[in-house]
């Protein structure tokens, strides 16, 4: 999968929570809500990189396209390299599950 096969999708799903948005630190694209990260992605890239609890981390490791991310791992992030239909299906839910560790209550009753 390219790149902008992958970034496409991951896009719409981020921008269709309530209130998220989208940022470019680091030169990378980077969803938000309420100022808070939820996912990571690359135009150049084909991974993805999320928040999780560290014990959803210790699972989700358990996948071979998963991996601790760079920098903020230690909080529990994970990265999905995504090379296929499945993998991104897998990282379309892992953004939706994200979004629901950072959104505010109120923001959650939305979707």
């Amino acid at each position: 999968m390219t790149p902008t096969e992958i970034l496409t999708p991951v896009r719409a799903v981020c921008m269709a929570f309530p209130e998220a948005t989208e940022d470019y630190p680091w030169g990378h694209t980077a969803w938000k809500v309420n100022a808070k990260l939820f996912a990571i992605g690359d135009e150049n890239s084909n991974q993805l990189t999320v928040k999780a609890t560290l014990d959803e981390q210790s699972v989700l490791l358990l996948h071979p396209q998963v991996s601790v991310a760079s920098h903020i791992g230690r909080h529990g992030w994970v990265t999905i390299a995504i090379d296929s239909q499945e993998t991104l299906q897998l990282a379309l839910d892992l953004v939706h599950r994200s979004y629901e560790h950072v959104a505010p209550k109120r923001l959650l009753k939305l979707i």
